[in-house]
């Protein structure tokens, strides 16, 4: 990343209001469409491949400019998505919009995640949205927290309401429309969301969710975490592991609604896995999306995507060394424009916190964070002595990069091909949750398949050490307690007698 980094402002990015295509040094490349016939096969090339093969998923506290930036070092093609930002936050913080919704412009493809249930808000907030350049803005029906789907009444608990969610993304793009710079591309609006909510946890209400939004709102495209969410009973962790993953039923709403994309959430966890996932099976030339694991170990997720997903020749970053350089240069052009522009740099804390991961697994990982630790924490006691000069972020970056050896900050990427045969594969608790296991993949309204998430299923909660009461098992449509061990959260379905 070069030092002259701009802000995706209405005046830098849009400078007096011209918007440009080509020029992907301060844009990226921009989508072009959603329809995909596979991974890169024959009849695709690595420039059709679109930025939604391979995304990152809106998490909070997460996904936040500086470790966009981060993710954008490691993948040049990835889409990625911003945290949820709620519509009256945006409506009535102006401070808050100016400081959270601009972004660096070589970040693109960059998508913006609002949440919200009142229609004409959500029209106010796409507005304000609109002039940074956004290429896509995503309506949050997925999401299960209680302060969300409970007390804000939107997030999952949205999919209960299949005609506002139509009218929420109808308002967006309205909003959208009236507001973006002339000659820039209205962003495409989309919808997350899960299978369904507690009780409406049908096929059947999952297929009429789907055709009134996108006939009555109409969207063209979904981002499908695949499983139900709990909204009574369990925390936003549990239902990122409890429910069971049916990826199956994705590849039905692909069979049901050819004219429309589906990208998929659940279960898989590094850019080979996509890879594999989008080059054969009932989900292959579909748009997949990846969560924590991104940010958990983001080397082994992000670092081969351009190459495994998108067909290039080379990935973005050779190393973990130069991943850190161009990061520190990205460090020093915040806190350089901060200084510029007369405000308060983000603290070094905060600048360090998207690499803290970035050797997971590997060789001096503990003194890669023990470091990081002790000299954000004497940077601290420096700033605070008016005789000290306090260091910049990424002097702390190159200090810290002393307790890794060369080996380790020299390793390549990791390898982006992968074996075509998943049965061959006996690596413990990796395939519980893919969406190519066979047993996973049966399509609702085929010969073989149930009506409900609950008819026939059986589900066992099994792992290593905390025992606990899952509630999750239902057979034949009634509910039983099982027994299972929570860490691990490996999640294993099989038929019912």
């Amino acid at each position: 990343m070069s030092a002259d980094v701009l802000l995706a402002s209405p005046s830098a990015s849009f400078a007096e209001g011209q918007y440009n295509r080509s020029n992907a040094r301060l844009h990226g490349a921009r989508k072009v469409g959603h329809t995909v016939q596979g991974g890169v096969t024959k009849a695709e090339t690595s420039a059709s491949v679109p930025a939604s093969a391979f995304s990152i998923a809106p998490m909070m506290e997460y996904t936040t400019v500086h470790f966009r930036a981060f993710a954008r070092i490691l993948t040049r093609r990835a889409l990625l998505y911003t945290e949820m930002e709620v519509d009256q936050t945006l409506i009535h913080n102006a401070a808050y919009r100016d400081r959270y919704l601009p972004f660096p412009a070589d970040q693109h493809s960059v998508a913006l995640q609002l949440g919200g249930s009142d229609p004409a808000s959500m029209r106010r907030a796409a507005a304000y949205a609109a002039p940074f350049g956004y290429d896509e803005v995503n309506l949050n029906a997925g999401c299960p927290s209680e302060t969300v789907a409970g007390k804000g009444c939107f997030g999952a608990a949205l999919m209960r309401q299949p005609l506002l969610v139509a009218e929420l993304c109808t308002s967006m793009r309205e909003g959208l429309a009236s507001a973006v710079l002339p000659g820039a591309p209205v962003p495409e609006v989309t919808v997350k969301h899960r299978l369904g909510v507690d009780d409406s946890d049908s096929y059947a209400e999952l297929r009429d969710f789907i055709g009134t939004v996108s006939e009555r709102g109409s969207v063209s495209r979904f981002i499908v975490h695949g499983r139900i969410a709990l909204l009574n009973g369990i925390s936003p962790a549990d239902n990122r592991s409890i429910p069971p993953l049916r990826p199956g039923w994705v590849a039905a709403l692909r069979r049901d609604f050819p004219h429309l994309s589906f990208d998929y959430n659940g279960g898989l966890s590094t850019a080979t896995e996509v890879a594999r996932a989008r080059a054969d099976g009932p989900l292959a030339g579909a748009g997949f999306m990846i969560g924590r694991a991104a940010y958990a170990r983001p080397w082994d997720c992000l670092s081969n995507a351009d190459v495994a997903v998108f067909g290039e020749d080379a990935p973005s970053v050779p190393s973990r060394r130069v991943a850190i350089e161009r990061y520190a240069e990205y460090c020093d052009d915040v806190e350089r424009l901060a200084a510029d522009d007369g405000e308060l740099a983000p603290n070094p804390r905060v600048l360090v916190k998207p690499v803290l991961n970035l050797f997971h697994g590997e060789r001096g990982c503990g003194n890669w964070k023990r470091s990081s630790d002790y000299l954000l924490r004497q940077a601290k006691l420096r700033a605070s002595n008016a005789d000290s000069t306090t260091p910049r972020t990424s002097d702390l970056l190159h200090a810290m990069m002393r307790v890794i050896d060369d080996d380790v900050l020299d390793a390549p990427p990791p390898p982006a091909s992968f074996s075509g045969n998943d049965d061959d594969e006996e690596e413990e608790d990796s395939d519980s949750d893919s969406p190519m296991r066979s047993s996973m993949m049966t399509l609702p309204g085929s010969a073989t398949s149930r009506a409900g998430l609950g008819d026939g299923v059986r589900v066992v909660v099994s792992g290593r050490r905390r025992r606990k009461k899952a509630q999750i098992v239902y057979e034949n449509g009634g509910e039983e307690e099982e027994e299972g061990e929570e860490e691990g959260k490996n999640l294993k379905a099989s038929a019912a007698a």
